[in-house]
């Protein structure tokens, strides 16, 4: 970082500065640099304080470019705070950002990025097969569940899909019983608080007011064997809809159905026809009076009789009257003092109901979403093994299919780990993506970006086999992973199992890096241009460059692997920011650089005076730098000094293993 962006991020010594003129100079706002906001997290999003979006925006390129071939696994190393988070939020910002363009270019479409948190006490293998999957059920599911399939044996996929039918199924059927269940003691439930709940309100009603229940269903003819079961009866009569027409019914019964009452109104009624019969011969004396004198002097005496006492015919009708409505008064009378416990009853017994039918209510309305949420389980179980089915059909059709011991040994016991899991998954999908162009593809990504963070929380031993397993598991087609951690932190890990090979192991995982740690003194770089056609990474090598490369190969070490990365590092770092318009004699520093860390040789600019031939005895005791230095000068086809490749010797370091 520069001196300059070293001041802007760190305020405090400008405010210092502010302090000592402000006797000096009148106040001013202040500058943009150290303005708002007043404090800043370590993970602000989108936060570019360190001026690294130029190179983030170069290793993002990488990651999505159509040409980089994969597996790539990418280590951002750093002590703790060098900004290594940082660096791969904006990685992987930029990485949307290329691949969500609808434009004409090198980078692919469709890449997906996957961020996993390491922490302590869990699984590496089952974490990242949690977050891949979650994250590709959201984008891409159906090779999310094609991935699930295709890794694994299809006898034991198509058996596991029936019983997982079969135990749906029985799971559906058992919900459906307590749903019926639920339902009959909804049904039942004013009969259970009223004949078994002993110690409910209308019970102890029913209890306390015994003798004159009693007392009033006898009058009425009712059994009075238990009259409190016989008034129970009555009070779910009343109850029975929880409406006004059961209660009306009883009452009107209570007016003429019960012993006495329909006595009580045949009275009344002929009461009123005798009343009104009199009323009637006492308004109409001259007829009946012509009537019976027309029988002669037979019916005289009587006809005197009746003459002289139809005076009496008025007091007797008022009197008929009076008795017919007392006879309906009082079968009103014993109707309301039969039906007064009935009716009390019935309100006892619906605040008895009130609770407890809203707990079955909403015990009903819980049983029907489980049975709902079943039946749909259970129809989609019901697809996934008629698809699991047909595919056995298919591998069966095709004579690719092998016998299982897991379906039908199952006494044998299930080993399957979490790396076996993940493995199978991953090979699904990398399986499932290789068939995009054929006729029964899916939709798929055309890359999967993980970004592996936080190993540093770990211990030494686990953020090393967090590393470890990531590389296994992830190296293959179509990923690309970005881990962050302390190169010193992770070695430490590598070397509890085998000291003298910790580098080594740590070489084989990265197939590039980026230190944070590595001290230069070149400026900034720019923050990347707007979206554009072309890459950083596709410019044109120059001539000499090939001549470079076949020079240098014999000096990044005796194998083919260490040659290839040797290759692939020089071409990553030559397109880095800080090297626009290099010259020859930097990227002739920068490849021998790269090739001597590739046999662990020191990239320290100290070993070389500024002016001399970096050829000259004086510029390394090792006579390997020299003989390095001198095939990149015959390759160039003219001699430099460390001044000449300042700017490639230093960018070395960032990419340096």
């Amino acid at each position: 970082m520069s001196s300059s962006a070293a001041a802007s991020y760190h305020p405090d010594a400008r405010s210092e500065t502010n302090d000592r003129d402000s006797s000096d100079a009148p106040s001013a706002p202040p500058s943009p640099d150290i303005g708002p906001p007043l404090f800043s997290p370590d993970t602000m999003p989108g936060d570019d304080g360190l001026g690294r979006a130029a190179t983030a925006g170069l290793l993002a390129e990488l990651c999505c470019h159509r040409e980089a071939g994969t597996p790539i696994l990418i280590g951002f190393l750093g002590r703790a705070g060098a900004g290594k988070s940082s660096l791969l939020r904006l990685v992987l910002d930029r990485i949307q950002a290329l691949t969500g363009a609808e434009r004409a270019d090198p980078f692919l479409p469709g890449v997906v990025t996957v961020r996993v948190d390491a922490s302590a006490g869990t699984d590496p293998a089952a974490t990242l097969l949690s977050r891949l999957f979650g994250a590709l059920s959201t984008s891409f599911p159906s090779l999310a569940e094609e991935a699930v399939y295709a890794g694994g044996d299809p006898l034991k996929a198509a058996h596991a899909a029936g019983e997982r039918v079969n135990d749906l199924r029985r799971q559906l059927d058992a919900e459906r019983q307590t749903l019926d269940e639920l339902g009959g003691r909804r049904a039942r439930l004013a009969e259970t608080v009223l004949f078994n709940s002993p110690g409910s309100r209308i019970d102890t009603y029913a209890r306390q007011n015994r003798p004159r229940i009693e007392t009033r269903l006898r009058a009425f003819g009712l059994p009075v064997a238990d009259p409190v079961a016989s008034y129970k009866e009555l009070v779910r009569e009343a109850a029975e809809t929880g409406s006004g027409s059961s209660r009306t019914g009883l009452a009107l019964r209570a007016l003429w159905g019960f012993k006495g009452q329909a006595t009580l109104l045949v009275l009344a009624v002929l009461l009123l026809l005798a009343g009104w019969g009199c009323t009637f011969l006492a308004g109409h004396q001259s007829l009946w009076v012509d009537w019976l004198s027309g029988f002669g002097d037979r019916m005289a005496g009587p006809t005197a009789w009746a003459v002289d006492r139809a005076g009496w015919l008025m007091p007797l009708a008022h009197a008929a009257f009076a008795l017919a409505a007392l006879s309906v008064l009082v079968d009103i009378i014993r109707a309301i003092r039969f039906l007064q416990p009935v009716f009390r009853g019935a309100s006892l017994l619906g605040g008895d109901l009130e609770g407890r039918r809203r707990d079955l209510d909403g015990l009903l309305a819980h049983q029907t979403r489980r049975v709902d949420h079943l039946a749909g389980e259970v129809e989609a179980a019901v697809r996934g093994a008629d698809v699991a089915e047909r595919r056995v059909e298919a591998r069966k059709a095709a004579g690719l299919l092998q016998p299982s011991l897991s379906v039908a040994g199952s006494d044998l016991g299930d080993t399957t780990t979490s790396h076996d899991m993940a493995a199978s998954f991953l090979g699904g999908l990398r399986a499932a993506i290789d068939a995009q162009g054929s006729a029964e593809a899916i939709p798929v990504p055309s890359r999967i970006v993980v970004a592996l963070d936080d190993l540093d929380r770990l211990s030494p031993e686990a953020a090393a086999g967090w590393l470890d397993t990531a590389q296994r598991l992830l190296g293959g087609r179509h990923f690309v992973t970005l881990a962050a951690f302390d190169r010193a932190h992770v070695l430490s890990g590598f070397s509890e199992t085998d000291p003298a090979l910790a580098a080594a192991r740590l070489r084989r995982c990265l197939q590039l890096s980026y230190d944070l740690d590595a001290e230069t003194d070149l400026p900034d770089a720019p923050p990347p241009p707007p979206l554009q056609r072309g890459s950083v990474l596709d410019q044109p090598w120059r001539p000499f460059e090939t001549h470079l490369m076949e020079a240098l190969k014999g000096f990044a070490g005796a194998n083919p692997r260490a040659r290839k990365s040797f290759v692939n590092r020089y071409r990553v770092a030559r397109a880095d920011p800080r090297l626009a318009e290099a010259s020859q004699a930097d990227l002739a520093g920068l490849a021998v650089a790269l090739a001597l860390d590739g046999t662990g040789s020191a990239i320290d600019l100290g070993a070389y005076r500024d002016e001399a031939d970096l050829t000259s005895d004086a510029a390394s005791d090792d006579p390997g730098p020299r003989r390095a230095l001198s095939a990149a000068q015959q390759a160039i086809g003219r001699s430099f000094t460390a001044a000449d490749a300042r700017r490639g010797l230093q960018v070395a370091r960032l990419y340096a293993l």
